[in-house]
This record gives structure tokens, C-alpha cells and sequence, in this order.
């Protein structure tokens, strides 16, 4: 039977998660991230002349936007592809224009979500009632993030033992290594029930029941994948597919400014570049992605201003891309 003490103490809690829960608060952290985001574009706008990078973008062949738009939507149709795949493994049927309306469009989403992930829950509720489900629909989406971190690996290790780049810049290949070590780590605790059993408990102690069922959700459903290999490495394919399309765009824009780098020292920046529109410390990844592109550029040789410059329209295509895509949520659901 309850106490009275545990009956109070569980009505302490569900008044700490109303307040914590209000809309108030929300807009607080939406507006705090949004000014680190616009404070970190103003320190970049601080390295260049504006001016001068606008009459260069200018300059930039329609053609070189064009290909790199066809990439993007090539990446998306690998995403979609390995969403399917691990769909249905479990046995979910749902049409391929269905999802690749949903994965576009959550392009679109994105920009309002605190990082990149963000334009996973217009995913998990747009295939909720095929999957049985918002918390499967949601373990599903959590093992293909997993795929998708492991694919920037795929590319970057090989680069990096392949070509001198650890030589030369021994602090970025340091990052790297130390990233792909945190992944499997993770992916190996993730893996483990206990770890997930405690991690359920600990959520439930708090009053986060919710997200103790997703983690415990997501940790079923990636050890279900990890006994089976082949469709483990079908969706790794697709992954490898999907990064190498977001290397691949950055080369173009490059180019297009006259900027010439490795395609190879490009893959070896995915783990990072990735690590940078994930954090949740922006919105949707705005400032930590143009920093962390300028940065890896002026580390690869390029001037300040030409690897400000290149971030910058980098930015203007993926706002472009993200508003082209929303037109997707108002195409019929297939």
C-alpha cells in the first residue's frame, strides 16, 4: 500500500513536471538557443566583409545549386531507403512516397527544432499508426540514427588511414577518433538491458516515465537489429550513401567560391560537422554548423574569409533546401 509520504512526494513531482512543462518555459529555451545561434553568426559575420562575400556569392553558377540539390535529393532517397529497410524488418508496410514525404518534410521542421534530430518527431508521428505505436515507431528512428552516426565513420576512418591528413592536422584526427570511441561506447551500453532496465527506473524516479519507455524502447530495438547482420550492414550502406551525399554538397558549394579541397578530408569532417547540428544548443543546428565549417575550412588552408564566406552560403542553400521541402507536407500522404 502507498504512505502518505510517497503520495505526497508523487504529487511534489507531478507539480515540479506542470511547471517544468509549460509552454513559458519552452518559449524561454527556443529563445535561448536561438540567441546563441544568432550570437555565434554574429562572431563569424565579424570575419569577413560582408560585402565582398555577397558580391562573391553572386557570382556562384545556378549550375553549381542545381547538382547539389540533385545530391541532396539522392540523400533522401537513401534515407528513405533505410528507414524501409528497417521498417520492414519488424514486419511495417508503408508506402515509399509516404515516407519520402515525411523525410522531406521534416528538412522543413527542423528549422523550428532544437537540433538536427529535431525533425525526427514529425517521422515518428507521421508512421505512429502504421508502426503500432508512437514509442516502436520511435525505438525504429532511434537505431537509424545510430546507423546514420556509424556511417560518417565508414567514411572518415578510411580517409583517414588512406591519405596523411592524420599527419598534418593531428588535433582534428584526435576529435574524430575520440568520437567514433564515444559512439560505440554508447551503441555498446545502449545495448545492454541492465543498462537500460537502470536507466528506465532512474526516468521513473523523476517523474519521466515517458522517456524511460522510449530509451528502453530504442534499446530493444537495437539489440533486435544487432542480431541480425545483414540488415545491419543494408542500412549502414544506405548511411554511408546518405553522408558521403552530404560531403559530396559541400564539395560543390566549395567549388562553386573557387575553393578547392579534398573530397577525402570532407568525409573526415562528418563526425564533427554532424556532432555540430546535433547539439541541442541551438535552433537546428544554426551558428554550431557555420562555426564549425569555418573553422575546419581556415584549419584545411583556406582564408578566413573565403571559409566564412563558404559557411555562409552554405547556410543560404540549406534554408533553401528546408523551405523547398516543406512543400512536402502539403502534398497528399501517399
Amino acid at each position: 500500500r502507498p504512505t502518505r509520504r510517497g503520495a505526497r512526494r508523487g504529487r511534489r513531482r507531478s507539480k515540479v513536471l506542470v511547471v517544468t512543462a509549460t509552454p513559458g518555459r519552452a518559449w524561454i529555451g527556443v529563445f535561448v538557443r536561438l540567441s546563441v545561434g544568432l550570437a555565434l553568426v554574429v562572431v563569424l559575420l565579424s570575419f569577413v566583409d560582408l560585402e565582398g562575400a555577397v558580391a562573391q556569392m553572386k557570382l556562384v553558377s545556378p549550375w553549381f545549386f542545381l547538382v547539389a540539390w540533385l545530391v541532396w535529393i539522392g540523400s533522401a532517397v537513401a534515407h528513405v531507403a533505410r528507414w524501409r529497410l528497417a521498417l520492414e524488418s519488424q514486419g511495417i508496410h508503408v508506402p515509399f512516397l509516404r515516407l519520402l514525404r515525411l523525410v522531406v518534410g521534416a528538412h522543413f521542421v527542423t528549422l523550428f527544432m532544437p537540433s538536427a534530430i529535431g525533425g525526427d518527431i514529425i517521422r515518428v508521428y507521421g508512421t505512429k499508426d502504421s508502426t503500432a505505436g508512437v514509442l516502436r515507431s520511435t525505438g525504429i528512428i532511434f537505431v537509424e540514427r545510430y546507423c546514420g552516426f556509424l556511417g560518417t565513420f565508414f567514411l572518415a576512418l578510411p580517409a583517414l588511414v588512406f591519405t596523411d591528413f592524420g599527419s598534418k592536422h593531428p588535433g582534428l584526427t584526435a576529435a574524430v577518433i575520440a568520437l567514433f570511441i564515444v559512439l560505440v561506447a554508447a551503441v555498446v551500453v545502449a545495448a545492454t538491458p541492465r543498462v537500460a532496465s537502470a536507466s528506465r527506473r532512474l526516468c521513473a524516479s523523476i517523474g519521466l516515465d515517458r522517456l524511460g519507455d522510449v530509451i528502453e524502447r530504442g534499446s530493444l530495438a537495437l539489440r533486435g537489429f544487432i542480431g541480425r547482420p545483414s540488415l545491419l550492414a543494408a542500412m549502414l550502406f544506405f548511411s554511408v550513401a546518405m553522408k558521403a551525399g552530404i560531403a559530396l554538397q559541400m564539395w560543390i558549394l566549395a567549388r562553386g567560391l573557387g575553393i578547392h579541397i579534398d573530397i577525402a578530408e570532407l568525409m573526415i569532417f562528418l563526425p564533427l560537422y554532424n556532432l555540430a547540428t546535433t547539439l541541442p544548443i541551438s535552433i537546428s543546428g544554426l551558428g554550431t554548423r557555420e562555426v564549425t565549417t569555418a573553422a575546419f575550412f581556415v584549419a584545411m588552408g583556406v582564408s578566413p574569409h573565403q571559409a566564412t564566406t563558404l559557411a555562409l552560403l552554405a547556410l543560404i542553400y540549406i534554408l533553401g533546401c528546408s523551405l523547398l521541402a516543406g512543400t512536402a507536407l502539403l502534398l497528399p500522404g501517399g
